[in-house]
């Protein structure tokens, strides 16, 4: 399966429905220059997710964090992880595997016993966010060899096939589990999820206007500082940065979908300047308003 725009919600989470064989799990292939921004854009699912990069070159950012991945190189990334990818190089090919899975396979497999022991406390834990997968050992080899195996076995839609998707989920997690750590307690916080959802809620409701902490705290009755804890606690980045980017993927749907101008786009996603608003639309994006709307009409 190819895939050229995610599906994703108000409250950033994607929308797709992973099922293949009557299994919660899908594999398919994301291809960057064909996505209509040229990126993929912020967003977190519930299922735990491998990417392998199949061509080119990909910056891929997990929160704060950033990790730029060549051919051959990937990443596991865990349940409700906020994170987006794009290429490094703007306007050049690139494409990657996605496995996503719901954690419930791995329970239902295990059973409830051993899955206290064996998924939870990894699942629930902070310190295993993600991790990247490189090809500096056989292990790591063949984790990213299973990702391509689950990806050849749906392409043949063979009776009993669920049987091996099954195994090799269950080969892919025993071969992640050295690459984590655990914890005893749930460490992630879901007080701090669940209001950095109301605070997105807002924030996509009023992304057009001038938006301060003082609004935001009023909205979901807590201090300003309650809020940029939690929210960067759930989503491992500011609610300014957060604000900005969602400005930036705003302004280049409205230059691609209007006839507005540069001054004019900038001024309806919040932006009084419209030098900073150029300024920051070519941090973002690698080129100008008017470069980026030339190479797209040019397509």
């Amino acid at each position: 399966m190819q895939v050229t725009q995610i599906p994703i919600d108000c409250n950033l989470q994607e929308t797709t429905h992973h099922v293949t064989e009557g299994i919660p799990l899908a594999i398919y292939r994301t291809y960057l220059e064909r996505n209509v921004l040229g990126y993929v854009g912020w967003h977190w699912h519930n299922e735990l997710q491998y990417c392998l990069v199949t061509g080119g070159e990909i910056d891929f950012r997990v929160e704060d964090n950033y990790l730029r991945l060549k051919t051959g190189e990937g990443f596991f990334l865990n349940s409700r992880v906020l994170h987006m990818a794009r290429p490094t190089i703007p306007q050049t090919s690139n494409s990657y595997i996605c496995l996503n899975f719901s954690p419930k396979i791995l329970v239902s497999s295990v059973g409830a016993e051993l899955s206290q022991r064996l998924v939870h406390p990894f699942i629930s834990a902070s310190a295993s966010k993600y991790f990247s997968i490189k090809t500096d050992n056989s292990s790591s080899n063949q984790l990213l060899k299973n990702i391509e195996a689950i990806e050849e076995i749906q392409k043949e839609k063979k009776i009993g096939n669920e049987i091996k998707l099954i195994s090799l989920v269950l080969e892919i997690w025993h071969q992640t589990l050295p690459f984590l750590k655990t914890s005893s307690k749930n460490d992630r916080n879901d007080r701090a999820f669940a209001v950095s959802q109301q605070i997105i809620t807002f924030l996509e409701a009023n992304i057009t206007e001038s938006i301060s902490l003082k609004e935001i705290s009023l909205a979901v009755n807590l201090s300003r500082e309650e809020c940029c804890r939690l929210f960067k606690e759930a989503l491992g980045i500011t609610i300014s940065s957060y604000i900005l980017k969602k400005r930036m993927d705003l302004a280049a749907q409205m230059l691609l979908s209007s006839n507005r101008t540069v001054e004019g786009v900038g001024r309806s996603c919040g932006f009084n300047s419209t030098s900073y608003f150029i300024k920051n639309f070519k941090n973002t994006f690698g080129q100008t308003p008017l470069s980026f709307l030339k190479q797209y009409r040019g397509r």
